[in-house]
């Protein structure tokens, strides 16, 4: 017969197991073990935040971070649009959307009394034309856009008159008769926009004529683009599947981390920048837990982690010099204000639906 202490010793494994058992379907199925009102969603980058951090987060404040991600800033403003404002606590646009967001009304006004962090941003990021004040959006991160070159076409590429010309007329240079030897962004915004300039330099908005042009040129260029992409840019170049690439900063950045066979050209002039925000949407009802959240993303060690993960510049300033960065990233991201000034922001430069029939006849 079994002893009573057995039984009892038996009895509490199986309610052990049924506990494991229990806890652990709860994780499957999606259910947090973190009180309702402590949660909050952020819309932001696939690459945007750490995934350690927003554990750690998590781990020390006892509030839920439920992440989602969008590819593109059309995506954002599709589904901000679709929910006037509502279902997000936290979004990250790039500069041009902030300009949109705020005229729409779909953000609302940051409380910087409760940002910790606020006297330390780089100033060079601060009072552009998208939100003058900053009252509705603060900068996070930035990058320029420069063009990555597999160092095999890098004594070739110098000859030419300008890297631009290799990009955007391969035709006229050493590259005529190598097709797919280009790597080109997915982004329409981005590819008309450095289009226009490459043309016309600075232009608030294209005429007819000008779309035609820029139209033109991208088709042409067609013939000697191997990929249409972002992320996989870099490593098209690594691997010599083409010779030239326009690109974001971050992305080479951490290519050359990992490949020793390639160059990065910075525009000193007429180049772009990008400058992601945080903007809290109109409908979120959570702003003390969004203000711990920002806090938290923003301390130095934060920013510095995030770098070496990602290597985005990091919108403080006072965090540079803990960076695992070279001077001359380092000299990048001390710019001042005049060097800044010499950049361009993208712009929105044609309606949406002159953009999206513009793009589909340059990629068809």
């Amino acid at each position: 017969m079994m002893r009573l202490g057995q039984f009892i010793g038996r009895i509490a494994i199986v309610i052990a197991w049924i506990a494991v058992i229990t806890v652990s379907l709860l994780v499957l199925s999606g259910y947090h073990l973190f009180p309702p009102d402590k949660e909050i969603t952020v819309f932001a980058w696939g690459d945007m935040f750490d995934e350690d951090i927003i554990a750690e987060f998590e781990r020390d404040t006892g509030i839920k971070v439920n992440l989602s991600f969008y590819s593109s800033n059309e995506e954002l403003l599709v589904k901000l649009r679709a929910l006037d404002g509502y279902g997000y606590d936290l979004v990250v646009p790039s500069d041009y959307v902030v300009e949109k967001v705020i005229r729409e009304g779909l953000v609302q006004p940051i409380d910087k009394r409760k940002l910790d962090f606020y006297e330390h941003l780089n100033p060079v990021l601060l009072g552009h034309f998208f939100d003058p004040e900053n009252r509705y959006a603060i900068p996070f991160e930035w990058e320029i856009y420069g063009i990555g070159i597999n160092d095999a076409c890098k004594e070739q590429v110098d000859q030419e008159e300008s890297p631009w010309t290799c990009i955007f007329e391969p035709d006229k240079t050493f590259l005529h008769d190598d097709p797919h030897s280009v790597a080109m962004t997915n982004d329409p915004v981005e590819a008309i926009t450095f289009a226009a300039q490459y043309l016309f330099d600075d232009v608030q908005q294209l005429d007819d004529d000008q779309q035609d042009a820029v139209q033109r040129l991208l088709q042409k260029q067609q013939r000697w683009v191997e990929a249409y992409s972002n992320d996989r840019s870099a490593y098209y170049l690594a691997t010599n599947n083409c010779c030239i690439s326009l690109l974001q900063s971050s992305l080479m950045w951490r290519a050359m981390r990992k490949y020793n066979n390639i160059s990065f050209y910075l525009p000193e002039d007429n180049g772009f920048v990008t400058v992601e925000h945080c903007v809290i949407p109109i409908g979120s009802e959570r702003q003390d837990l969004v203000y711990q959240f920002l806090n938290y993303i923003y301390s130095k060690q934060s920013f510095t982690r995030h770098f070496n993960t990602f290597a985005f510049i990091p919108a403080r300033y006072d965090v540079i010099e803990d960076l695992q960065a070279s001077q001359k990233q380092k000299s990048i991201m001390r710019s001042s204000q005049e060097r800044f000034n010499r950049f361009h922001f993208i712009r929105d430069i044609v309606p949406d639906e002159v953009k999206n029939r513009m793009w589909v006849e340059i990629k068809s």
